[in-house]
C-alpha cells in the first residue's frame, strides 16, 4: 500500500509539474527494494516477484523516468546513481543475494528478519559512500569511455562519463519506448534459432541501420567531435529496459563509403556501473613464468542433444596455444567436476550446448553430459571463483537476455561476472557448430598475431 500510494504522489507530481517529484521518484524506488528485499530470501524469489508482482512493470518505468527526470534537471550523477539503484539488482545488491535464507528462516525467523534489516542497511550505506562520490564514475571509466543509454517516456538520454571529463548527456528523442519495442521485435523475429538466415536477411541490415540511427549516431558524433576519441579505442555499454536486448554494438550505416560502430570503436556492455568497478578491484593480472590454467568444457554429445562434431576441433586448437589445458569431456563433464575445475583455473572455455530459459532464467543452463548434470545460472552464482579472470562461452544464448526483466541482465555471462570472472565472451543468439572453432581462431589472430603464445594473448586482453 505504500508504494501505491508513492506512485500516485508521482502521478499528481507530474500532472501538477511539481518540485517534489524527484522525491516521490526516490520514495518509490526505496520502498520497493526494501520490500523486495524483506519479503524474498533467495535472488531467484527476488527476480519472481520483480517478474510477476503486480507493479513490475511500474517500478521499471519509475527507475527509467527517474533518471530521465534527473537528466533534464542537469543533475547527472543522481541520474546516474538512480538508474544503478533501481537496475541489475544481482550487481547493485550482491551481498543480499549470495545468501539464501532459507535455513536461517527454519532455524529463527527473527534472526532472519534482524539479517535482511542489517543488509539493508549495509546496502544503503555502500551506496550511499561509493555511488554518490565522483570518483567512482572516474574508475568505471578509466577502461574507456561508458555510455549509459535511458529510455523513458519523458525522453530518451545517452549519459556519457569519461575518467578526464564531466558526464555529458546526448537527446535521443527518437528512442522512444514504443520504438526500441518494435526494434525488439523485429531483432527476436529475425533471429529466433536460425543463425543460418540472419547473415544473409536484408531485415538484419535494416534493424542495424534503425538502431545506428536512433540510439547510436549523435552518441558516435559526441565521442568524435568533442572527446575526440580515437578510433579502435574501447568503449562500454550499460543498456536500460529493452534496449538491453538490442545489438548496439553492430550498429552502423552499412552504406558505401560510411563507418559502422564496428570500424570505429570496440564495444562492450556491462550490467552496472557497479560491476564495472569491482572487476576492476585489483584487476592487474598476477605475474607468472607461463601462460594462464584454462579449464576447457568440451561436451561434444550431451544427452537429448544434437551432437556438436566441431567441438573436439575447438578443443585441439585451444590445446595448441602454448596453454595449460585441462579438458573435461564425456563422462567427466558433470557439474561439480566443472564448478571444481572454475574454483582452480584462471581461464574458462565452454564448448557446448548453451540454453536460456524465456521465462525463469535462473534455470539458464550449460548442457554437460547427462540432464541431471547440467550447469544451470543460479549454481554458477553460488560460487565464488577467487582465480576468476577470463570466460569464453562458446555455447548459444550465453548472452541472451529476456524481455520480462529486461534491466535486471540475467543470463549466462552475467553469472560468469557475478561470480568473479572479469572478462567474458559470450553469445547474444543461436550459433552454428563450426562457429565456435572459427570465431576462436579470429579471436587469437586479432589479439595476438601468428605464432603468439596465449599468455601473450592474456596481456593484450
Amino acid at each position: 500500500e505504500r508504494f501505491r500510494a508513492s506512485t500516485n504522489w508521482i502521478d499528481v507530481a507530474v500532472k501538477h509539474d511539481s518540485a517534489s517529484l524527484g522525491s516521490a521518484y526516490a520514495s518509490a524506488m526505496d520502498l520497493f527494494d526494501r520490500s523486495l528485499l524483506l519479503s524474498a530470501s533467495s535472488i531467484a524469489e527476488s527476480h519472481a516477484r520483480m517478474a510477476r508482482g503486480p507493479f513490475k512493470d511500474r517500478r521499471r518505468a519509475i527507475t527509467e523516468d527517474a533518471t530521465s527526470y534527473e537528466v533534464k534537471n542537469h543533475q547527472l550523477n543522481t541520474a546516474v546513481e538512480l538508474s544503478e539503484r533501481g537496475r541489475a539488482l544481482l550487481f547493485t545488491q550482491p551481498g543480499n543475494y549470495r545468501t539464501c535464507l532459507d535455513n536461517l528462516e527454519a532455524a529463527s525467523s527473527s534472526l532472519a528478519s534482524q539479517f535482511r534489516t542489517l543488509s539493508i542497511a549495509l546496502e544503503a550505506s555502500t551506496l550511499s559512500d561509493e555511488i554518490s562520490m565522483e570518483g567512482i564514475l572516474k574508475e568505471a571509466a578509466s577502461g574507456g569511455p561508458v555510455i549509459l543509454v535511458n529510455i523513458s517516456r519523458y525522453g530518451s538520454d545517452a549519459i556519457i562519463i569519461h575518467k578526464t571529463a564531466d558526464p555529458v548527456s546526448i537527446p535521443l528523442p527518437d528512442a522512444t519506448p514504443a520504438s526500441i519495442k518494435t526494434l525488439v521485435h523485429v531483432l527476436t523475429e529475425v533471429t529466433a534459432d536460425r543463425p543460418e538466415e540472419v547473415q544473409s536477411n536484408q531485415i538484419l541490415g535494416s534493424l542495424l541501420r534503425d538502431i545506428w540511427r536512433i540510439i547510436v549516431k549523435p552518441i558516435v558524433a559526441h565521442l568524435e567531435n568533442t572527446l575526440r576519441l580515437r578510433r579502435g579505442s574501447r568503449i562500454w555499454w550499460i543498456l536500460t529496459s529493452l534496449a538491453s536486448l538490442l545489438l548496439i554494438h553492430a550498429a552502423g550505416p552499412y552504406s558505401p563509403g560510411e563507418l559502422s560502430l564496428p570500424d570505429l570503436y570496440v564495444s562492450s556492455y556491462a550490467p552496472a556501473l557497479s560491476s564495472l568497478t569491482r572487476s576492476r578491484a585489483g584487476c592487474q593480472s598476477p605475474k607468472r613464468k607461463s601462460g594462464p590454467r584454462i579449464l576447457v568444457v568440451a561436451e561434444a554429445e550431451a544427452q537429448g542433444e544434437r551432437p556438436l562434431v566441431e567441438v573436439p576441433h575447438e578443443v585441439a586448437l585451444i590445446r595448441g596455444l602454448q596453454a595449460q589445458a585441462t579438458v573435461v569431456e564425456g563422462e567427466e563433464c558433470i557439474r561439480d567436476v566443472v564448478l571444481t575445475g572454475m574454483k582452480e583455473t584462471a581461464w574458462v572455455h565452454f564448448a557446448c550446448h548453451g540454453h536460456q530459459h524465456p521465462t525463469e532464467p535462473f534455470k539458464s543452463h550449460f548442457s554437460l553430459h547427462t540432464r541431471d548434470t547440467s550447469l544451470a545460472l543460479l549454481d554458477i552464482m553460488k560460487n565464488n571463483l577467487p582465480h576468476a579472470e577470463l570466460a569464453v562461452l562458446s555455447a548459444c544464448h550465453s548472452a541472451s537476455g529476456n524481455d520480462i526483466t529486461p534491466g535486471e541482465v540475467t543470463h549466462l555471462t552475467s553469472g560468469m561476472l557475478f561470480a568473479g570472472f572479469r572478462g567474458i565472451v559470450g553469445t547474444m543468439w543461436a550459433m552454428e557448430d563450426e562457429d565456435g572453432p572459427g570465431s576462436l581462431r579470429t579471436c587469437m589472430r586479432g589479439c595476438s598475431g601468428k605464432g603468439q603464445s596465449l599468455w601473450t594473448v592474456e596481456m593484450r586482453l
